[in-house]
């Protein structure tokens, strides 16, 4: 709102209530954040006659063109798009778990439970309130928890779900890709410090084999 403010300011306009105009600002908005502006000096108030004028300061210039710049950077991020229903789908993962990764899975299972680990429901309830469904939930010897899935194939989108839900839930999730890992989406799973594996190096990271 500020920064909305101070942008009306740059191009040239001088009145208090145009300025709260074209800032789309209550008039109480505008006088509080008026205020801050001017005491910060980022924006200087000039006082001729019965003619009142704004403008702003270097550190206001500064301070608009970082606002810009940021604006621009994080377009990209479609904030103005986020709706309930797109967060709830991102917080909710349902891999496919189908009879052709039912002999994997039970791989795993096995060699989990070789090692001492107890396996639990593969539905988590995550901070959010959203429910999140893996391949295999199991509680380690150590009293951890730790979440497994297994893909044929991973996308960009997959990945993104998948840090949600680990995010959401403070699982360690191990994915395993029997598939080819692409490099880009390889890149972004390295973004988010989450942790993409060939399927045939499950028994060389600890894992059953």
């Amino acid at each position: 709102m500020a920064c909305d403010i101070l942008n009306v300011i740059s191009k040239g306009t001088e009145k208090p209530t145009r300025i709260m105009q074209m800032a789309n600002v209550t008039w109480d908005d505008l006088v509080i954040y008026l205020e801050a502006l001017i005491r910060n000096q980022f924006v200087s108030r000039k006082v001729e006659g019965k003619r009142v004028t704004y403008s702003l300061t270097e550190g206001g210039s500064g301070l608009l063109e970082h606002y810009t710049r940021l604006k621009k950077e994080a377009a990209s991020l479609q904030l103005e798009t986020i709706t309930k229903e797109r967060i709830t789908k991102a917080m909710t993962y349902l891999p496919t778990v189908g009879s052709q990764d039912s002999g994997l899975y039970a791989a795993m299972e096995r060699g989990l439970k070789a090692k001492g680990a107890k396996v639990l429901a593969p539905k988590v309830s995550g901070k959010s309130g959203a429910v999140h469904t893996l391949g295999l939930v199991v509680q380690s010897a150590d009293g951890s928890k730790e979440g497994y899935v297994i893909l044929r194939e991973v996308d960009e989108t997959q990945v993104m779900k998948l840090f949600v839900t680990q995010l959401d839930t403070d699982l360690s999730i191990h994915v395993y890709v029997s598939g080819e890992i692409p490099p880009k989406v390889s890149s972004l799973a390295q973004a988010y410090s989450l942790e993409l594996l060939p399927w045939n190096e499950l028994g060389s990271r600890g894992g059953p084999t």
